[in-house]
């Protein structure tokens, strides 16, 4: 065990709770992902739904097991492990922040169109339809890209859920000391991971319907 290293979150009260409590509380929470696993929302395309799967499925399995254990990994294998989780958390984040943006975005821009550009396909001046469309097409992206940095949205999407996963998982200064603590992060992990999958498949799918 490493000296001088703090220990994981849940490291210490895991530590103390004896084999058979550990072994029932493995079952409970495999039986728990199991029934969520039917209630999560799927896109209906086998291979979206196999990413979001293992994606919401792995990352959880990091952020559990590293705090149980993560005073007895190497150096070596902590920095990886801290590095993977941070990563797949903030991309996770970054992730569903664009599908958020996207959506609003495609909204707009296809409200805009029907109210203001398509009635121009029946007016008698052909050309300052085309002109319109032009225009159109060009303030579009212009609007979104504006819109994206006057709300920081970079800052919020890709920043902020790295900085906090490193202050939760690197500072660990929240420790799960009994048994209500411990049960309180590793469901919420998972919790987490499951609302996670369903959301951005309700997201997907309403991209797929518009396409």
């Amino acid at each position: 065990m490493a000296a001088g290293v703090k220990p994981g979150i849940t490291e210490e009260y895991w530590g103390i709770m004896s084999e058979d409590r550990k072994l029932c509380w493995e079952l409970f929470t495999r039986a728990l992902a199991i029934a969520a696993a039917w209630f999560v929302a799927k896109t209906g395309v086998m291979v979206v739904d196999c990413i979001i799967g293992v994606l919401t499925a792995y990352t959880p399995l990091l952020v559990i097991r590293s705090q149980r254990s993560f005073r007895k990994y190497s150096k070596a294998g902590r920095r990886r492990l801290a590095g993977a989780v941070v990563f797949l958390g903030s991309t996770g984040a970054a992730v569903l922040g664009l599908l958020y943006f996207g959506i609003a975005f495609l909204s707009a821009v296809f409200q805009t169109y029907a109210t203001e550009i398509a009635p121009l396909k029946h007016h008698p001046d052909s050309f300052g339809g085309i002109f319109m469309l032009g225009a159109f097409l060009i303030a579009g992206p212009i609007a979104g890209v504006k819109v994206w940095r006057d709300l920081k949205l970079s800052e919020i999407i890709f920043a902020l859920p790295k900085l906090l996963l490193k202050r939760l998982l690197l500072q660990r200064k929240y420790v799960a000391d009994a048994f209500h603590a411990f049960a309180h992060f590793e469901l919420t992990v998972q919790g987490l991971a499951f609302v996670y999958a369903s959301v951005c498949a309700q997201i997907v799918k309403v991209y797929l319907n518009l396409f």
